[in-house]
């Protein structure tokens, strides 16, 4: 039987992806050559500095903006205890003071000071929350600054957990955040797509509440809007963050997927898949395979691009373990679709590469490319060509995976090598097929004691 299998939103492509997609940023400030490492404060002084800031709220000026600055770069530190140093002697009801002022300079510091508690602890970005409404409001401030950090610290918050995010939702962030995708400062694009992938994090991914707001189509224009994709280029970060942003929002849209091929950004995804930006290659691939997951002809759209296969197959010779795995995954289901896409598989000699990595690989690399391969054997029109001995010993292997479904796969292609292939009981038996077939009855057996 072919299927399509959906990869999991919750489950991360690879490490590559937690670090670009990270669900919390603290804002650090880049440290000049020859400046001294600043040294941990003690409660105290911790409790002193929050107190220098209230006393300095009433005067404002330069004086209350470096007392903000001071206990920002305290805040700055990789270190939860002075949060909560800070959080405990009053800060937030501090900063929310000075967000709700008009001293720009000091709301900017006040905001930092608000993303970096949110870094913290559940606790920790609970009380930061509070702030929430005051940095909504904020995101429409003529000054970008302050528009980037307000989003960066909501951005922290709804990568907590599930009820920060509705919490912060339910406050009206998502809309102004989305506009500020087509503003034309870049830095302010980027945090909203990476805040806004922090928002759809979890099961319930409201996917497609955020395509009616207009999320979507504000992603495609930042994909279509920037030609130049190089490592070098300034706006190589905003694309990542985009197109990260858009592999959410294809997963499991259909209707979004067609409309991605009909407005032209399918050329542009293919596209990042050369990009040499491994950053960008990831997002991309996923963006690919999640479409591929949907109807035969959005797979028909992909592969009428010259590039697409070439690209896939190269991923796979990468040497790169995520992006074989991923790039192995979307063949399976390019594999699993109609027979002129495992035509163009087989065209492409994607088989020869794919059984060398269910050689050599990692298990989790193998297993999609068995599920490639499991799928090209199913079609009367290669058997004869892929089904060989070496193939066949290879999925016998299997048997003993720690997988219920490579397993599932396995037991399918060694019924038809004992029914069908020349030789194939004895191969059986010489591949130890006999001896984890015996396991795998033991292993039920003791499950089912168990139950």
């Amino acid at each position: 039987e072919r299927r399509k299998r959906i990869a999991g939103r919750v489950e991360a492509a690879s490490a590559m992806r937690k670090q670009m997609v990270s669900s919390k940023r603290k804002k650090t400030e880049q440290e000049g050559p020859g400046s001294e490492p600043v040294v941990a404060p003690s409660p105290e002084e911790v409790k002193e500095m929050v107190k220098g800031c209230e006393e300095a709220a009433e005067r404002g000026g330069e004086d209350a903006r470096a007392r903000l600055k001071s206990l920002r770069t305290v805040l700055s530190m990789q270190d939860d205890e002075l949060i909560s140093y800070a959080v405990g002697a009053g800060a937030i009801d501090v900063l929310i003071k000075y967000i709700r002022g008009k001293c720009g300079e000091c709301i900017l510091e006040a905001a930092w000071c608000i993303t970096n508690i949110a870094t913290g602890t559940l606790e920790h970005t609970r009380e930061a929350m509070r702030a929430a409404p005051d940095l909504i409001m904020l995101i429409d401030s003529p000054d970008p600054r302050i528009q980037e950090q307000c989003i960066w610290a909501l951005g922290n918050m709804a990568g907590e957990d599930e009820e920060c995010r509705n919490t912060i939702r339910a406050n009206g962030a998502i809309t102004p955040i989305m506009e500020k995708l087509k503003c034309r400062t870049m830095e302010v694009q980027k945090i909203s797509a990476w805040a806004l992938s922090n928002f759809m994090r979890g099961h319930d991914a409201h996917v497609q509440e955020f395509l009616s707001l207009g999320v979507g189509d504000a992603v495609v224009g930042i994909i279509l809007g920037q030609q130049d994709v190089s490592s070098s280029h300034p706006a190589v970060e905003l694309m990542v963050e985009a197109v990260w942003l858009l592999s959410i929002l294809t997963h499991n849209q259909e209707h979004f997927g067609t409309h991605l091929c009909q407005v032209g950004a399918t050329s542009r995804l293919v596209q990042f898949l050369n990009s040499g930006v491994v950053q960008l290659e990831m997002p991309a691939l996923r963006c690919i395979g999640n479409m591929i997951c949907g109807p035969d002809e959005i797979t028909d759209h992909l592969l009428s691009h010259p590039a697409c296969l070439k690209q896939l197959h190269a991923m796979l010779r990468t040497g790169n373990k995520a992006l074989m795995k991923e790039a192995s995954w979307v063949l399976s289901n390019v594999a699993a679709g109609k027979p002129t896409h495992r035509a163009a598989m087989m065209e492409e000699g994607m088989q020869k590469t794919l059984f060398h990595i269910l050689q050599t690989s990692h298990f989790d690399i193998r297993k999609e490319a068995a599920f490639a391969l499991f799928h090209l054997l199913h079609d009367p029109a290669y058997t004869q060509t892929l089904f060989n001995r070496e193939l066949a010993t290879e999925f016998v292997g299997l048997l003993r995976a720690p997988d219920p479904q490579v397993v599932d796969m396995a037991l399918t292609v060694a019924e038809r090598i004992l029914a069908t292939m020349e030789g194939g009981p004895r191969l059986f038996e010489e591949a130890d097929g006999i001896d984890a077939l015996e396991q795998l009855i033991y292993a039920n057996s003791s499950e089912a004691i168990v139950a």
